[in-house]
Formats: C-alpha cells, structure tokens, sequence
C-alpha cells in the first residue's frame, strides 16, 4: 500500500510538472535608443540616408499593426522612392501577438521585394539579403544595405 502510494505522489508530481506553462521573459530594451544608436552607428559609417520617421498611423496604414498591439515602437522609411530603406523596431504587447505582428511585417517585406523586383534590381538585391527578425515580443523589420551591422545590433539588444 505505502509503494502504491508513494507512486500516485510521484506521478501527480510529474503531471504537475509537465502541465506547467513556460513563462517569456521580456527583457527590457529601449526601442528608441536602440533606434537612435542604429542611426548613429549608420552615420558614422556614412551610410545614413535623408528618413522619416515612423508614427503610430503609419504603421497601421503600412502594415496593419494597431498602437494597442505594441508597447514601444522606433522606426524611418527612406524619403526616396527609389531606395527601399526601411527599419521599424517593436515590442509587442502580448507575447501571444508577436507571431501574427510579425506576419505582418513579412507581409510588408513580401509586397516591398515584388514591388524592387522587377523595376530596381539594385534595391530587389537589398531586400533579398534582409529579413524580418522576432525574439520573444521583439519584431523587427530591418532592410538596409547594413542589414548585417543593424541586425547584430538588434540581437545584442534583445537577447
């Protein structure tokens, strides 16, 4: 009886376990001096080019993302028609949003590519070497021909 015992406990233990739900950590980065050092770092380099910076309203008229879906957002699209730089950095409000923000991000980048395609090889190419990136409620949309420096940056920051 005592064996019988001792075993329910230990396999109502191990259920318990089991059942437990993983918690997502948020880190806590500022997305605006992350922003600011991306652009610093960019000028620096001499690879800055003239941007607008991004309001609430253009990210839902872009990319469909309401300002009650994000707890911080930083981000510019360049000013020249024909150059495809673009970098928006978020943090997601609920962990449980980050997978669909960051669909439609890809859903952007998707319609940039087939917009550069066949019109600006050159810009094509950039956004082809870019990516939207996610870690935990971090999206990231970052194309720039320093995609490479901009996203060790984002990394290092949110990891």
């Amino acid at each position: 009886m005592k064996k019988l015992m001792v075993m329910l406990v230990c396999m109502l233990v191990f259920l318990c376990g089991c059942g437990a739900k993983e918690e997502v950590v948020s880190k806590d980065v500022n997305i605006s001096k992350l922003f600011d050092d991306m652009k610093a770092t960019l000028d620096q380099q001499g690879a800055f080019i003239e941007m607008m910076d991004f309001t609430s309203d253009d990210m839902t008229l872009l990319y469909g993302i309401e300002t009650a879906e994000v707890s911080q957002f930083a981000g510019s699209i360049s000013k020249v028609g024909t150059n495809s730089d673009e970098i928006l950095l978020l943090e997601v409000s609920a962990s449980a949003d980050a997978k669909k923000v960051a669909e439609k991000l890809e859903t952007r980048y998707q319609a940039k590519a087939n917009e550069a395609k066949d019109y600006l090889p050159k810009e094509y190419e950039k956004i082809q070497n870019c990516t939207v990136l996610q870690n935990g409620n971090f999206v990231a949309l970052i194309v720039h021909s320093e995609y490479a420096t901009l996203k060790d940056m984002w990394t290092q920051a949110v990891q």
